[in-house]
């Protein structure tokens, strides 16, 4: 009798994220998704008509990782929920669970005592070539090469802040939105122009 090879996660990562951080988790699924990373976003995978509940619930079982998302407003109601869901999975099923603090995250984050004890990926300085290789490092388990990580992301760190726009009436233009959100926090940017 042959023994059954393990399912293969459906996604490689959960981002959880506090809604107040929404634009920093929609330009980070992209920026992952870019890289070949199988990321369950909640705008990518929560069906309209069908319980969010459930489906946030299969979404986290189904992923190989969670990357739980630390912005200016700390963990959020339902972000924690899943947090506390993650983090019960990382002790039964040695799944890993990867704090990311995002842009605008304090100096001094107050991170809950289970999520505090694994190594973070700092991202308050923007979404560097190098900090994306260090998070698809925690979720693929594989380091990526030095000359990889050196090579900047689209030539642009992103810092995304609650820069006042329409995005969410917007489809597929998240890079867009980052390069404008970065633009935002330059001071050496003074003009950004887009071609469309």
């Amino acid at each position: 009798m042959k023994d059954k090879a393990p399912k293969r996660p459906a996604f490689d990562v959960f981002l959880s994220h506090n809604s107040k951080d929404k634009p920093a988790a929609r330009a980070l699924a992209a920026l992952l998704a870019e890289r070949g990373i199988k990321v369950w976003f909640d705008e990518d995978q929560l069906v309209p008509g069908h319980r969010w509940q459930a489906l946030l619930e299969k979404g986290i079982k189904e992923s190989a990782t969670g990357a739980v998302l630390v912005g200016a407003d700390g963990i959020g109601p339902w972000e924690d929920e899943e947090m506390q869901a993650l983090l019960s999975q990382a002790v039964r099923e040695k799944k890993p669970v990867i704090p990311v603090l995002l842009p605008g995250a304090p100096e001094t984050p107050e991170l809950p005592v289970f999520l505090a004890n694994r190594t973070w990926v700092d991202m308050r300085k923007g979404f560097a070539e190098e900090n994306l290789a260090k998070l698809i490092w925690g979720i693929t388990g594989k380091k990526p090469d030095s000359k990889s990580a050196r090579k900047p992301a689209h030539d642009l760190e992103v810092a995304v802040t609650r820069l006042r726009h329409g995005a969410e009436r917007l489809v597929g233009r998240e890079k867009e939105m980052a390069r404008l959100d970065a633009a935002w926090h330059d001071p050496k940017t003074h003009v950004v122009t887009i071609v469309a």
